[in-house]
């Protein structure tokens, strides 16, 4: 069975869409669709037009925020418990961001753990309503977004087969990123 992977980069003026055709596990066509129209709704809406209303059940779409969007913070807790980690993540999470976490969507990654027993998570707090800029336009558009991540993070999960170590650098219009990966992570 045929299996289709797209992703979506959005910018501050343009929004590029790539279709990545897979047949019995190898990849057997790459697209890239541009719009250039105004706003994210008649961008998304063109790009939808573009693909011929082409967007099939078993499709798998993703799209990452760009880092700017997000607050995020290397915290590091005294204990290794995951179940603790998560109850005190939003309290520590409160008090290192200039906006109240409970507007916010949140997320975690556990980064490591040291010898005396501490871990360190990297946390990231991105505004309810800046999700919504980019949900609520794909909905009306009729572009089902499955995966809604954030740069840099949302490369590092395409890159974990290939790379462990090394610098990622991300450049567009709007941001540049660099990233350290170390064993990884």
């Amino acid at each position: 069975m045929a299996k289709r992977l797209l992703g979506l980069d959005i910018g501050p003026h343009r929004t590029h869409l790539v279709v990545l055709d897979y047949e019995k596990g190898q990849l057997s066509s790459v697209r890239l669709l541009e719009s250039h129209a105004e706003g994210l709704a008649g961008q998304l809406a063109e790009l939808c037009a573009a693909l011929a209303g082409d967007i099939h059940f078993g499709d798998r779409l993703a799209a990452a925020l760009p880092a700017r969007t997000a607050y995020v913070r290397h915290l590091d807790f005294p204990f290794q418990d995951a179940k603790k980690i998560a109850a005190a993540l939003p309290y520590e999470l409160s008090a290192q961001v200039p906006v109240a976490v409970e507007n916010c969507a949140t997320a975690s990654l556990q980064a490591s753990t040291a010898a005396d027993g501490s871990t360190l998570v990297t946390a990231a707090a991105v505004p309810k309503n800046i999700i919504d800029e980019i949900l609520d336009p794909a909905d009306a558009a009729g572009i089902p977004l499955h995966i809604l991540d954030l740069s840099p993070f949302a490369f590092f999960a395409g890159l974990d087969d290939q790379v462990s170590d090394g610098i990622l650098v991300s450049s567009n219009e709007a941001e540049t990123t660099v990233s350290l990966i170390k064993a990884g992570r």
